[in-house]
């Protein structure tokens, strides 16, 4: 492990990519929460909502311009990055936000002479992956460990919390205000779909205090974190329980195969694709081992 890194303090000035976003949030909010105060929090936009203002200085930038990201790192120590899109645009491909721009956030950090990364990556990112989701976070995982930088990556499961899209969904669903409406829908294996993968989602709170632990543990230098929560449920089970958390009734949960999803998936217009069908059919499970042996007390709390 570098002997040269110190853990983060309220004078370090810390980068966070993609901060208006949802995870990109929380993690501002955590770091402001346990003393950090010199922050520049980059997205592509102004947010419409402002970030809390306490130390944090916002910065518009695209990641995918690497003279953006050279601007907007300036001045910095450390750097989160978080950019990352679920469903890819005619404007943004997943090659585009999770390559090019994690290829950029490098180059800046060597010119500048940033060393410290801690990087979003994904649950299920790994070589040969069927989903071009898993694919490119691979690709930019590899990236980074060629980097020489001090970089920590974190592979998140599934993340839960209100002002989440999923979540947004879900309530939906549960509440019967958005399609199908009738019913809570899943994508399964099978002929009829009934085979649900396992998943054991984690809280945003959770995520956002792992990347602050980071920050302030040299321990966790060039290590890979996979984190989950601690329960685990298969897809009916959890929407069944979601929904009577959250209205307080029980729902019909309804299996869709996986094949009619990808088929389905290519069409416009609807709110999933192809390539997050073959996500949710595969388990969504960490090994939390690496983490629990550097952070023993560390723990990830339960999102029902």
């Amino acid at each position: 492990m570098p002997n040269h890194i110190v853990p983060a303090d309220a004078s370090t000035k810390i980068a966070v990519t993609g901060a208006t976003g949802f995870v990109g949030r929380a993690v501002v909010k955590q770091l402001l929460e346990v003393g950090h105060r010199q922050m520049v929090a980059i997205a592509r936009n102004v947010p419409v909502e402002p970030l809390a203002n306490d130390g944090v200085t916002f910065q518009v930038a695209d990641v995918t311009n690497s003279t953006d990201v050279c601007r907007a790192l300036t001045g910095c120590q450390m750097v989160i990055h978080l950019v990352g899109i679920i469903r890819p645009t005619s404007k943004q491909s997943f090659q585009r936000a999770h390559v090019a721009a994690t290829e950029n956030i490098i180059f800046a950090m060597r010119r500048l002479g940033i060393k410290r990364l801690i990087h979003m990556s994904a649950l299920g990112a790994r070589s040969k992956a069927a989903s071009q989701y898993h694919q490119t976070k691979w690709i930019a995982e590899q990236m980074i460990l060629k980097s020489r930088l001090d970089a920590t990556i974190i592979r998140p499961a599934l993340i839960m919390g209100d002002g989440g899209e999923f979540a947004q969904m879900l309530d939906g669903w549960a509440h019967g205000t958005l399609p199908p409406f009738l019913f809570m829908p899943y994508f399964g294996r099978g002929l009829l779909g009934r085979i649900g993968a396992r998943m054991a989602p984690v809280r945003v709170e959770d995520v956002a205090r792992l990347f602050q632990w980071c920050l302030d543990r040299p321990v966790s230098i060039g290590k890979i974190y996979e984190l989950s929560g601690r329960r685990q449920f298969t897809w009916p089970e959890f929407l069944r329980l979601y929904a009577l958390a959250r209205c307080g009734r029980r729902r019909m949960v309804l299996g869709i195969p996986s094949w009619l999803g990808k088929m389905l998936g290519h069409l416009p217009g609807l709110p999933f694709t192809s390539d997050q069908v073959i996500m949710a059919i595969e388990d969504n499970i960490a090994n939390r081992q690496p983490l629990k042996a550097d952070m023993p007390d560390f723990f990830s709390g339960d999102v029902l």
